[in-house]
C-alpha cells in the first residue's frame, strides 16, 4: 500500500512538473495561466467528487475503514489523468502554433 502511495505521488509530481514546464511559449501568458488555473481547479474538483462518491458508497458497509485509502489512491490516479489529458489538449488543441 505504501509502495502504491509513493509511486503515485512521484507520478503526480512528475506530471505536474511536466504540465507546467511544457506550457506553450508562443501563446498569451495570461491565457495560458488562466487555462492552468482552471485545470488545477478541475483536477481538484474531480478528486473531491471521487472522494465523496467513494465515501458515500462505503461509509455504511463492512469495509468502511478502507474508504480513505481507496479515495486517496483514486484521487491521485484521477489527478494524474486529468493533468495529462488537459496538458495534451492545451498544447495540441487550444494553444497550438
Amino acid at each position: 500500500m505504501i509502495f502504491a502511495f509513493i509511486i503515485l505521488g512521484l507520478l503526480l509530481i512528475l506530471t505536474l512538473w511536466k504540465f507546467f514546464t511544457l506550457s506553450p511559449k508562443n501563446a498569451n501568458p495570461k491565457d495560458v495561466l488562466r487555462y492552468n488555473i482552471v485545470t488545477v481547479l478541475i483536477a481538484l474538483g474531480v478528486s473531491i467528487g471521487m472522494t465523496l462518491q467513494i465515501r458515500a458508497s462505503m461509509i455504511n458497509g463492512s469495509d468502511s475503514g478502507w474508504w480513505p485509502i481507496l479515495s486517496f489512491i483514486s484521487s491521485l490516479i484521477l489527478m494524474i489523468i486529468t493533468f495529462f489529458i488537459l496538458g495534451i489538449l492545451r498544447n495540441h488543441l487550444f494553444f497550438r502554433k
